[in-house]
């Protein structure tokens, strides 16, 4: 091989090593978003105690991820890539799993809302009308909304430590407090109502990747936040915020508390990433998190409505029967595309990162 090869080879291999402790942050946060949903309707006596826990910062986490990995563009280049890795699989998984309803219905007599009229408007509309195994699609359109909104407010400021971007972000931030003050049962469609929420998380994620602060100092502040939001929860305030109905717990402390343990855990996963084996099969599992995002629900749920009730095993098909289907879509430039948001690119061809 040449020197040329061998420099892109080197070069491809930093990337990676720079990459792979996200991944695994991602294989990992998947599969106690599944932990999560399995654990929500158990009867287990610590289900209770572990869905506070991993609410308190399950899915923030995930747009603090995607604005660590957050690329300014041209607002149309950005909406045009986002659509493809973002909406397309979206609308993908919408049929698919639709269908798998219905041949459950026709099999297993298992009724489904989404098999209704109704059912089907609410498919449509999406946000948090979703619920069930449409539960975790509100995350997509969120996060596609709040990357164009975000990319619009880097591309004008251009750095997200600019006053004009913080104070924006603030802005927004405070117009979904009065939305989620005046109308808390509102439900918005495409989850748009959740962007003002989504915003400062992902904001906090691009400060990271830009500013790159002392991981030590960021622990600090990181404990800091929650010793405080401690000894409030001991005075009954509460700390959790649900993003899917645009629940944003209290003001400011809520979004802290969910910054501060995601910031706890990625420290967490860069010493895991080191250790020979684990890293390489979280980081493995992080490039299928999308599809285990989206399957995982109807997984369990069939399982369950046919008897099943064994909370482990049905974490463990909750992660594994989708993980075969992402190795059966990524094979297939068909299907990677529609269910993966696979973008051929010349003779090649990138996989984007969702989450």
């Amino acid at each position: 091989m040449n020197d040329l090869g061998l420099a892109a080879r080197a070069s491809n291999a930093r990337k990676v090593g720079r990459l792979e402790w996200v991944d695994a942050t991602k294989g990992l946060g998947i599969i106690l978003l599944v932990v999560l949903h399995v654990e929500a309707v158990s009867n287990a006596a610590l289900a209770a105690p572990i869905v506070w826990v991993l609410r308190l910062f399950r899915m923030p986490m995930f747009f603090v991820v995607a604005g660590l990995l957050f690329s300014p563009k041209v607002p149309l280049t950005l909406a045009r890539k986002k659509a493809i890795s973002l909406l397309v699989p979206y609308v993908s998984y919408l049929a698919l799993i639709w269908a798998a309803i219905a041949l459950r219905y026709a099999l297993l007599g298992i009724p489904s809302f989404y098999l209704t009229p109704t059912g089907l408007v609410a498919m449509i509309r999406g946000g948090e009308r979703l619920n069930g195994e449409y539960g975790v699609f509100w995350f997509l359109t969120c996060l596609f909304f709040t990357q164009l909104t975000y990319g619009i407010l880097i591309r004008r400021w251009g750095s997200p430590l600019k006053a004009q971007v913080i104070w924006a972000v603030i802005t927004l931030l405070s117009i979904g407090y009065v939305v989620a003050w005046v109308e808390p049962w509102f439900a918005s469609p495409l989850a748009l109502g959740v962007v003002p929420f989504g915003l400062p998380l992902f904001w906090f994620g691009h400060v990271l990747k830009v500013a790159s602060p002392d991981p030590r100092n960021v622990a600090l502040g990181s404990v800091a936040v929650l010793v405080i939001a401690g000894l409030m929860w001991c005075f009954g305030v509460p700390l959790g915020m649900d993003m899917k109905y645009a629940d944003p717990g209290v003001p400011l402390l809520s979004i802290a508390v969910a910054i501060a343990l995601t910031c706890l855990f990625f420290e967490l996963m860069k010493r895991v990433c080191k250790l020979p084996f684990f890293g390489a099969k979280l980081a493995s599992l992080g490039e299928a998190a999308v599809v285990i995002m989206f399957l995982h629900q109807f997984v369990h749920r069939t399982l369950r409505a046919v008897g099943l009730g064994i909370d482990l095993v049905l974490i463990a098909t909750g992660v594994l029967v989708p993980l075969a289907f992402w190795y059966i879509f990524k094979r297939s430039d068909v299907l990677s595309r529609l269910f993966l948001g696979i973008e051929r690119q010349g003779h090649g061809r990138q996989e984007k990162i969702y989450i």
